[in-house]
């Protein structure tokens, strides 16, 4: 997990500085948070691929954190219209510049940005139908500011364009955009794991799956007892695949949690700030007791270490992960938070125990009232609350570029000593600059 700062600028770029953007790097998938002017180029100069985006989340409507979303998805879609040229075009087996592109892109944010893309895309007679990528906006409604009647989602206007379009409702002031639970994964039927629940054990034992029969096309199984039926044959299959699926929980494929909650910012613009949290890692496993219970280093282990029961090797007993596995490291959070005054008790409870917060320091601390008047937040606001949620590290950014020179910024950020204390880290962010967060989080 690493965090990429594409922009740290407020309201315009400066030679050094671009507007908003962070990229979230997580098992080889990109999730970007706002999309300023001039991110797409941002990425020409960082490793960081827009070909890995798989979602986009913009915190409020305002220029310098959106007016780049119109130009990255056309990159997107051109990109993903000359790979699909490529393979028809040539050898299918061929391997493309562009294979590792995701097949879609979700973009979340507030009320009115499907209408603002969908305009920007039409107008420039762009269509997303048959160009190979699946795009849909998801708008979070029932925020405390008042949805305007031009942004309500115009969908039958810009049905052409293949852009679809999902509302997410708030509970208790907190959006869920992914729950982190992934329905196929877990204990009982028609789970990726089935075959270590209780009322399947006979039937479909790590001992059955495992076992070896007579192949007519391999005479070196001729030693074994039986040809295998193709109602097992097929199961064993669904299991090893049930099993691949499994496996990938561990790496890039491990489920993450993302909510959003409001923050204030300015009247009239709804803005929000969004937590990641990574779904803990498998505990490593003792492999010295899984011999002890009579089980052999191999697939059942790693099905132990995800929390299945597994028979030990001679098939007579249970063995449970709860006897052979140590303590393990916790899931990774990262906190990013739009432009604001002050965050809401909802945004606050998210923030808790985070190992990075992205947080908005528009200007030094001595001119607190001026940015409190504009919706912006000083250092000693951003420290503060890092503070009070147990934050491990806090990444400052957003630094105007009118009324305050960086030199000013760091001498008001590092004055703060007794915060320093209270803290791991405070940095103050720079385009291109990356935040590596190592497996179970920052340690104080």
């Amino acid at each position: 997990m690493s965090v990429v700062a594409l922009g740290t600028s407020s309201g315009s770029p400066t030679v050094f500085r671009n507007s908003s953007g962070f990229a979230l790097r997580l098992g080889g998938r990109v999730y970007l948070f706002d999309c300023g002017e001039g991110t797409q180029r941002q990425f020409l100069n960082c490793n960081v691929k827009p070909s890995h985006i798989d979602s986009i989340f913009i915190s409020h409507m305002h220029g310098d954190h959106v007016f780049g979303l119109p130009a990255m998805v056309l990159h997107r879609v051109m990109a993903k219209a000359q790979q699909k040229e490529n393979s028809t075009s040539s050898n299918p087996n061929r391997k493309t510049k562009n294979e590792s592109l995701q097949d879609r892109i979700r973009i979340y944010g507030p009320p009115g940005l499907f209408n603002y893309l969908a305009m920007s895309l039409q107008l420039a007679k762009v269509s997303m139908k048959n160009k190979g990528l699946d795009i849909e906006v998801f708008e979070l409604l029932g925020g405390r500011q008042p949805v305007e009647p031009y942004q309500n989602a115009e969908i039958e206007r810009f049905d052409s364009l293949g852009i679809r379009y999902t509302p997410i409702e708030a509970i208790d002031g907190v959006w869920t955009i992914d729950s982190g639970e992934n329905p196929k994964v877990g204990r009982g039927k028609g789970s990726m794991i089935e075959v270590a629940t209780a009322e399947d054990l006979d039937e479909l034992s790590m001992v059955n799956v495992n076992k070896k029969y007579k192949d007519p096309h391999d005479p070196k199984s001729e030693n074994y007892d039986e040809y295998e039926s193709a109602e097992s044959r097929e199961r064993r299959s669904e299991y090893w695949k049930s099993y691949k699926l499994l496996n990938d929980q561990q790496g890039a494929h491990r489920p993450i949690s993302i909510k959003a909650a409001e923050v204030n910012h300015v009247n009239g613009v709804q803005t929000f700030g969004f937590a990641v949290t990574e779904k803990s890692p498998p505990p490593p496993i003792d492999p010295d007791k899984c011999r002890e219970l009579g089980v052999a280093p191999g697939k059942k282990m790693t099905a132990l270490k995800l929390g299945e029961n597994v028979f030990s090797d001679d098939g007579e007993t249970v063995v449970t992960p709860e006897q052979v596995l140590k303590p393990g490291k916790r899931g990774r959070k990262i906190v990013y938070i739009g432009d604001n005054r002050f965050v809401s008790k909802e945004m606050k409870k998210l923030t808790e125990k985070a190992d990075l917060v992205i947080h908005e320091a528009t200007n030094t601390d001595d001119m607190a009232r001026t940015s409190y008047r504009r919706g912006h937040s000083t250092p000693l606001g951003a420290v503060k609350l890092a503070t009070e949620c147990n934050t491990k590290m806090l990444l400052l950014t957003h630094f105007s570029n009118r009324q305050t020179s960086e030199v000013e910024i760091y001498k008001s950020v590092y004055n703060q000593t007794f915060w320093h204390s209270r803290l791991k880290k405070i940095v103050c962010a720079r385009d291109f600059m990356v935040i590596d967060i190592p497996l179970g989080g920052f340690v104080i």
